[in-house]
Protein backbone atom coordinates (compact mmCIF):
# COMPACT_ATOMS: atom_id res chain seq x y z
CA UNK A 1 0.00 0.00 0.00
CA UNK A 2 1.64 3.63 -0.64
CA UNK A 3 1.70 5.77 1.93
CA UNK A 4 0.25 9.58 1.35
CA UNK A 5 3.96 11.10 2.05
CA UNK A 6 4.99 8.56 -1.32
CA UNK A 7 2.01 10.02 -3.35
CA UNK A 8 2.94 13.42 -2.38
CA UNK A 9 6.75 13.30 -3.44
CA UNK A 10 5.64 11.84 -7.10
CA UNK A 11 3.46 14.17 -7.43
CA UNK A 12 5.60 17.47 -6.41
CA UNK A 13 8.49 15.65 -8.90
CA UNK A 14 5.99 15.55 -12.01
CA UNK A 15 4.68 18.75 -11.98
CA UNK A 16 5.67 21.03 -14.29
CA UNK A 17 6.82 24.78 -13.17
CA UNK A 18 8.13 27.65 -15.02
CA UNK A 19 10.74 27.53 -12.37
CA UNK A 20 11.58 23.71 -12.64
CA UNK A 21 11.42 24.04 -16.34
CA UNK A 22 14.19 27.97 -16.29
CA UNK A 23 16.15 25.28 -14.11
CA UNK A 24 15.90 22.43 -16.70
CA UNK A 25 16.90 24.22 -19.52
CA UNK A 26 18.49 28.42 -18.80
CA UNK A 27 18.80 29.58 -22.00
CA UNK A 28 14.70 28.97 -22.85
CA UNK A 29 13.86 32.16 -21.19
CA UNK A 30 16.07 34.15 -24.27
CA UNK A 31 14.65 31.98 -27.41
CA UNK A 32 12.61 33.96 -29.04
CA UNK A 33 9.19 32.34 -29.97
CA UNK A 34 8.62 30.15 -33.15
CA UNK A 35 6.43 32.25 -35.77
CA UNK A 36 3.27 30.72 -36.16
CA UNK A 37 3.36 32.71 -39.77
CA UNK A 38 5.88 32.38 -42.80
CA UNK A 39 7.80 36.43 -42.74
CA UNK A 40 7.19 37.97 -45.98
CA UNK A 41 9.12 36.98 -48.91
CA UNK A 42 9.79 34.07 -47.17
CA UNK A 43 10.78 30.66 -49.65
CA UNK A 44 7.37 28.82 -50.87
CA UNK A 45 7.03 25.62 -49.17
CA UNK A 46 6.59 23.98 -52.28
CA UNK A 47 9.60 23.51 -54.15
CA UNK A 48 9.65 24.46 -57.64
CA UNK A 49 9.53 22.83 -60.65
CA UNK A 50 12.48 21.28 -62.04
CA UNK A 51 13.34 22.70 -64.89
CA UNK A 52 14.27 19.47 -66.99
CA UNK A 53 10.71 19.14 -67.21
CA UNK A 54 9.68 22.35 -68.55
CA UNK A 55 12.12 21.54 -71.44
CA UNK A 56 11.02 18.22 -72.46
CA UNK A 57 9.09 18.41 -75.94
CA UNK A 58 8.65 15.12 -77.23
CA UNK A 59 5.95 13.74 -73.97
CA UNK A 60 4.11 11.60 -76.52
CA UNK A 61 7.49 9.65 -77.57
CA UNK A 62 8.55 9.54 -73.98
CA UNK A 63 4.99 7.98 -73.08
CA UNK A 64 5.20 5.29 -75.55
CA UNK A 65 9.11 4.46 -74.83
CA UNK A 66 7.63 4.23 -70.41
CA UNK A 67 5.11 1.78 -71.90
CA UNK A 68 2.14 4.10 -70.60
CA UNK A 69 3.73 4.12 -67.40
CA UNK A 70 3.68 7.13 -64.88
CA UNK A 71 6.49 5.58 -62.82
CA UNK A 72 8.73 4.40 -65.60
CA UNK A 73 7.79 7.89 -67.49
CA UNK A 74 9.51 9.58 -63.82
CA UNK A 75 12.42 7.37 -64.50
CA UNK A 76 13.18 8.42 -67.95
CA UNK A 77 12.84 11.84 -67.03
CA UNK A 78 15.16 11.85 -64.02
CA UNK A 79 12.80 12.55 -61.20
CA UNK A 80 10.24 11.20 -58.41
CA UNK A 81 6.33 10.45 -59.91
CA UNK A 82 5.81 13.13 -56.60
CA UNK A 83 7.56 15.43 -59.32
CA UNK A 84 5.77 14.12 -62.18
CA UNK A 85 2.47 14.60 -60.72
CA UNK A 86 3.32 18.19 -59.48
CA UNK A 87 4.35 19.06 -62.83
CA UNK A 88 1.29 17.61 -64.49
CA UNK A 89 -1.21 18.77 -62.58
CA UNK A 90 0.48 22.58 -62.47
CA UNK A 91 0.86 22.22 -66.36
CA UNK A 92 -2.37 20.28 -67.32
CA UNK A 93 -4.63 19.91 -64.48
CA UNK A 94 -4.31 16.19 -64.78
CA UNK A 95 -2.36 13.51 -63.02
CA UNK A 96 0.37 11.26 -64.93
CA UNK A 97 -1.87 8.14 -65.38
CA UNK A 98 -4.97 10.21 -66.82
CA UNK A 99 -2.67 11.86 -69.34
CA UNK A 100 -0.74 8.86 -70.34
CA UNK A 101 -4.47 7.15 -70.75
CA UNK A 102 -5.48 9.87 -73.22
CA UNK A 103 -2.35 9.64 -74.75
CA UNK A 104 -3.00 5.75 -75.43
CA UNK A 105 -6.55 6.39 -76.70
CA UNK A 106 -5.76 8.70 -79.15
CA UNK A 107 -2.57 6.82 -80.61
CA UNK A 108 -5.29 3.91 -80.66
CA UNK A 109 -8.26 5.95 -82.38
CA UNK A 110 -5.64 7.57 -84.93
CA UNK A 111 -3.99 3.69 -85.61
CA UNK A 112 -8.25 2.12 -85.88
CA UNK A 113 -8.81 5.42 -88.49
CA UNK A 114 -5.70 4.92 -90.77
CA UNK A 115 -7.54 0.97 -91.46
CA UNK A 116 -5.89 -0.87 -88.49
CA UNK A 117 -7.40 -3.75 -87.06
CA UNK A 118 -8.59 -3.59 -83.69
CA UNK A 119 -6.04 -6.55 -82.96
CA UNK A 120 -3.11 -3.88 -84.91
CA UNK A 121 -4.61 -1.05 -83.01
CA UNK A 122 -4.11 -2.91 -79.91
CA UNK A 123 -0.78 -3.87 -80.55
CA UNK A 124 0.45 -0.13 -81.57
CA UNK A 125 -0.83 1.23 -78.82
CA UNK A 126 1.15 -1.35 -76.30
CA UNK A 127 -1.46 -3.45 -74.79
CA UNK A 128 -0.68 -7.20 -74.67
CA UNK A 129 -4.52 -8.53 -75.09
CA UNK A 130 -6.89 -6.95 -77.48
CA UNK A 131 -9.81 -7.81 -75.11
CA UNK A 132 -8.07 -5.36 -72.45
CA UNK A 133 -7.36 -3.01 -75.50
CA UNK A 134 -11.37 -3.05 -76.38
CA UNK A 135 -12.69 -3.04 -72.73
CA UNK A 136 -10.28 0.21 -72.29
CA UNK A 137 -11.78 1.56 -75.47
CA UNK A 138 -14.81 1.17 -74.75
CA UNK A 139 -14.65 2.88 -71.42
CA UNK A 140 -13.24 6.24 -72.70
CA UNK A 141 -14.96 6.40 -76.00
CA UNK A 142 -18.15 5.09 -75.41
CA UNK A 143 -18.10 2.81 -78.11
CA UNK A 144 -16.50 -0.70 -79.49
CA UNK A 145 -12.97 -0.34 -81.27
CA UNK A 146 -14.77 -2.30 -84.06
CA UNK A 147 -17.19 0.73 -84.73
CA UNK A 148 -14.20 3.06 -85.40
CA UNK A 149 -12.46 0.64 -87.69
CA UNK A 150 -12.27 1.35 -91.13
CA UNK A 151 -11.97 -2.39 -92.09
CA UNK A 152 -15.17 -3.27 -89.95
CA UNK A 153 -17.27 -0.51 -92.06
CA UNK A 154 -15.65 -1.32 -95.29
CA UNK A 155 -16.85 -4.91 -94.73
CA UNK A 156 -13.28 -5.79 -95.09
CA UNK A 157 -12.59 -9.67 -93.46
CA UNK A 158 -11.03 -9.46 -90.44
CA UNK A 159 -8.23 -11.89 -89.57
CA UNK A 160 -9.00 -14.29 -86.69
CA UNK A 161 -6.19 -13.71 -83.58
Amino acid sequence: MKTASKINRRQSESSVTPARVAALRPHAANQKPIPQTPAPGALNPIPPMPAPLGRIQNWPELARQAQWSASALAKLCGVSVRTLERFFQKTTGLSPKVWLQEQRQQQAIKLLKDGRTVKEAADGAGYQHASTFSREFKKYWGVCPVIQSPAAKAGRPRPVA
